[in-house]
């Protein structure tokens, strides 16, 4: 059944010439912008292989969260939602799927970036090194969020579908990317402090495993967050039968 799930996102991805280009244009441009600024050189090379990295950081991090919300938003919008269920696919499959389905499609950004970096960038691969050992924390993150994002809109319904790809930009956003977490306000700080991508950058721009183990946890309790909520609200929806008009 997952398999047929993720064949069915697969063609309907990849047979949608918008989809295709939206999927295809974000992640390059990331990774023309930063690395032609690191290949330039205007900058200290550390300070724009850290700038790469964060950028693909947060490009990587939109493809897994809204990869994975994608195809549920899609649904919602076709009606085709309802219609699954009432085949007997249950809301773990429907999930799982899509998670795979956006962590194929983050993996193969990833990959591409660490390939295409040394190759037309010039990179070296030591600092893309934090690229791939800060995976496990924006990919808990990213997946959490999504979770997040799944239940809020069938809680709230398919007007709020915009948080698919307006929520990860907006918790980045907060997560001081560009600027050490000491320099930001301090109304703005409290928030940061609570993000895992915040303690990701930190970790890019500094190193330590303070950083690092922290953040962890903090993407790992919001993966926990966003099963829990999801599965509650989707356990809700069904009873009360707003799942067939979604």
């Amino acid at each position: 059944m997952i398999l047929a799930l993720l064949y069915r996102d697969f063609i309907a991805t990849f047979t949608d010439k918008g989809r295709l280009f939206e999927l295809v244009l974000y992640p390059l441009s990331f990774l023309v912008i930063w690395g032609l600024m690191f290949k330039s050189g205007i900058v200290a090379p550390e300070l724009a292989a850290q700038l790469l990295v964060i950028n693909l950081i947060w490009s990587t991090s939109s493809s897994l969260q809204g990869q994975t919300n994608g195809p549920i938003m899609y649904d919602l919008w076709s009606r085709e939602f309802a219609e699954l269920l009432k085949e007997g696919i249950t809301m773990q499959l429907y999930i799982v799927a899509r998670v795979l389905f956006g962590t194929a499609i983050g993996v193969t950004n990833l990959l591409v970036f660490l390939l295409a970096s040394p190759l037309f960038f010039g990179v070296p691969a030591s600092q893309l090194l934090p690229l791939v050992t800060t995976f496990p924390i924006y990919w808990c993150a990213s997946i959490g969020l999504a979770y997040v994002v799944a239940a809020l809109v069938i809680r709230l319904g398919r007007s709020y579908a915009f948080l698919a790809w307006t929520g990860l930009q907006f918790i980045v956003t907060l997560s001081s990317p560009y600027t050490p977490l000491e320099s930001v306000p301090l109304w703005l700080r409290v928030p940061a402090y609570l993000s895992p991508y915040a303690h990701v950058f930190e970790h890019v721009r500094n190193g330590g495993m303070t950083w690092y183990m922290v953040g962890l946890l903090e993407g790992i309790l919001l993966l926990v967050i966003g099963m829990v909520a999801y599965r509650r609200i989707f356990k809700e929806a069904k009873r009360v039968g707003r799942l067939v008009t979604a």
